[in-house]
């Protein structure tokens, strides 16, 4: 007979199996994962004897002088689709491309990032390439500004989509360890600035423009947001190349510029907008749009623009609007009544190629979330993009960093295993109500730590560093610490510990970490030493040992990191006694190792009420034995009133001698097996 303990009078423990944000994030993945499959199939299906695709159109028209573009475009595409450069058909396109004389800017800058993700696979084998496409785009942009002609800009022609992209591809060359003057991104930054609207949005140039259906003037300096999201995706990449100074770094000054925010600001307020009534540009350039959507919010760290999730909503445009053959169709026909000035072909090759690096960068891991409250929780705001590029280029493989709102559900936080959480403050900890707007910054009110409880619950793991002279941060942190792992104390790691070696030998005592564990995982890291300081200043060079620190953080934590607690909503237990695993009650109700989402507890007057969630891993049922179904509160895992008389819990075996929290959220108790239980 299996051991038993029970405590108290009749209340029964039951665990709900259901379906939620995270259940439908996986349903998007592996849909997102078939559409790239079948976009990459249709991509090398076209792939012409030489290696190359069709190319724009010879003769008249805009396009006709971008020999090379879609050959750059739809290698690009393929690269970030995970082909190897060593493969023959890759191999091939490579060397294909290589031969291809270009000279704008568009087929430049694409063709530099093709080299920049070639690279990854090849062991800088096209730094020669590179280097070649980044010098001339620098002699294109002297002004910091780029146009069609590549000497025009000399004499004051320019348009944004082009200085974008221009830009883009001295990033690529940057990016893959080309010195790059800092005059070059003043120059850049100084013409986003100066030609930024009112409104804080910017047009495609300072020309009239042309006329299209519905009397919108596409190409003029009217704000458009194909161009605002490449504007704030611009000044986002220029900015890492022109880090913040030791003094402003200390004197907290590191604020993002106000052209960058009031380019992000037009798209918070803009960006619903532009998804459910489309603009021309937006419409009919759709797979642009979101590729500098994606720029942006990648360079930003953004998940949403006005609280709207700008990934999951572009890729289920992209995902309904893939044609069987696995591409992505022109849509000017349909938004301005004609076809766009060059064959259908060419145009479906640009969008099937645009689409698929969409989707393929929402593919890359999230290496931290940021948790956003109100406070000094962002005095560097370029901390972790800095340390993710770190990352990026020791590893040779893409990876992101973003911020999430507490006021935001759980489940949206679990795009990373590490919420990251910094300052110099106290924390804002009260127990005043929230905003009822998750995406308004909020203060950590009970509701919002235990929303960290359960993301350490569900298998998180919270990271902490008290930035220079934040005493007030250090001891407030410790007490949100408290509050959450009450049984479980903060300790400094030893010289030996793991996490000083997890990916770098450590210099000891250039850093000293602090860890909450329960025997099996981390549960939050902490350190005093400023290394977000080293981050904000792109010090790699001279402090590169903060920035191993923070790589080693996140492998320790990476080695931890297997699947989220859960349970499918299909998968629902129909019979108590089927259910394998711990005692028996009554013999009616019993318990098994397995991921949760949430645990209820049903009261003898029928209340049921949530409960913390180091109960995940029991089954549970009602008084009469039968498994029901509870909707998931708004607020899971916060646990509300218990009636009087105490609890009645069926314990699994590896609880036992352990400290359980209460239900009712009043201190622990300790799960001993009963002495006078036998085991057989």
């Amino acid at each position: 007979m299996m051991s038993r303990l029970t405590i108290g009078v009749s209340i029964v423990v039951v665990v709900l199996c259901i379906g939620g944000p995270a259940a439908a994030q996986t349903d998007l993945s592996q849909r997102v994962d078939t559409a790239i499959e079948k976009g990459v199939a249709y991509l090398w299906g076209r792939q012409r004897s030489k290696g190359g695709w069709a190319e724009f159109g010879r003769g008249g028209g805009g396009y006709s002088d971008q020999k090379g573009g879609l050959n750059a475009l739809v290698t690009y595409a393929l690269l970030e689709c995970g082909a190897d450069p060593k493969e023959e058909a890759m191999a091939k396109a490579l060397k294909h491309l290589a031969k291809t004389k270009v000279q704008t800017v568009y087929v430049r800058a694409v063709r530099a990032h093709v080299w920049h993700s070639a690279n990854r696979g090849a062991s800088g084998r096209y730094n020669k390439h590179i280097k070649q496409d980044v010098a001339a785009l620098l002699k294109m942009g002297g002004q910091g500004r780029y146009s069609y002609n590549p000497t025009r800009t000399a004499n004051g022609g320019w348009d944004n989509s082009n200085s974008h992209y221009g830009t883009l591809g001295v990033w690529a060359g940057a990016d893959n360890g080309l010195k790059i003057s800092k005059a070059y991104w003043r120059k850049v930054v100084d013409h986003w600035r100066l030609e930024q609207n009112g409104d804080g949005g910017w047009g495609y140039s300072d020309q009239r423009g042309r006329r299209f259906p519905g009397g919108e003037y596409y190409y003029s300096r009217k704000t458009q947001a194909t161009m605002t999201a490449v504007g704030v995706a611009t000044l986002l990449m220029c900015l890492d190349f022109l880090p913040s100074s030791a003094k402003q770094v200390r004197e907290n000054k590191c604020e993002l510029p106000r052209c960058i925010v009031d380019g992000l600001d037009w798209l918070d307020d803009n960006f619903k907008q532009t998804i459910q009534k489309p603009s021309y540009g937006t419409a009919a350039w759709y797979t642009y749009y979101y590729h500098g959507i994606e720029r942006a919010g990648r360079a930003g760290g953004r998940k949403y623009f006005g609280g709207v999730d700008w990934h999951k909503v572009c890729a289920e445009d992209l995902l309904s609007s893939q044609q069987a053959t696995g591409a992505w169709a022109d849509r000017h026909a349909s938004i301005a009544g004609r076809g766009f000035d060059m064959p259908s072909s060419e145009t479906t090759l640009m969008n099937t190629g645009l689409a698929l690096a969409f989707l393929a960068h929402g593919r890359q891991p999230v290496l931290l979330n940021k948790l956003q409250t109100t406070g000094d929780w962002d005095n560097r705001p370029r901390d972790l993009a800095a340390l993710t590029r770190f990352i990026q280029q020791d590893s040779e493989q893409p990876s992101r960093w973003q911020m999430v709102p507490v006021g935001t559900d759980v489940a949206e936080w679990r795009d990373s295993h590490i919420l990251y959480l910094t300052g110099q403050a106290s924390m804002p900890i009260t127990a005043s109500a929230s905003s009822a707007n998750p995406h308004t910054p909020q203060a950590l009110t009970k509701a919002n730590i235990d929303k960290l409880r359960a993301y350490v619950q569900q298998g998180g793991v919270l990271f902490s560093i008290t930035q220079t002279d934040g005493e007030a941060f250090g001891k407030s942190v410790r007490g949100l610490y408290k509050k959450l792992f009450p049984d479980r104390e903060l300790t400094q790691c030893s010289p030996d510990h793991p996490i000083y070696t997890s990916r770098y030998r450590l210099k000891p005592g250039k850093v000293t970490f602090h860890v909450i564990a329960d025997g099996e995982r981390p549960l939050a890291i902490h350190t005093d030493d400023d290394l977000s300081m080293h981050w904000q200043m792109g010090s790699t060079r001279t402090q590169a040992w903060a920035f191993e620190a923070g790589q080693n953080v996140v492998a320790y934590v990476q080695q931890f990191a297997g699947e989220w607690r859960e349970i499918d909503a299909t998968d629902q237990v129909e019979a108590v006694d089927e259910i394998d695993g711990v005692d028996e009650v009554g013999g009616d109700t019993g318990g098994a190792a397995g991921a949760v989402n949430w645990i209820y507890i049903v009261t003898p007057e029928g209340l049921i009420v949530p409960a913390p969630g180091e109960f995940a891993g029991m089954k549970v049922a009602d008084a009469n034995g039968k498994m029901i179904q509870v909707p998931r509160p708004l607020d899971p895992g916060r646990v509300t009133v218990i009636a009087p008389g105490g609890v009645k819990i069926n314990i699994p075996e590896n609880l036992l001698d352990t400290q359980i929290p209460r239900p009712d959220g009043a201190g622990t108790f300790l799960a001993r097996r009963p002495a006078s239980d036998k085991t057989d």
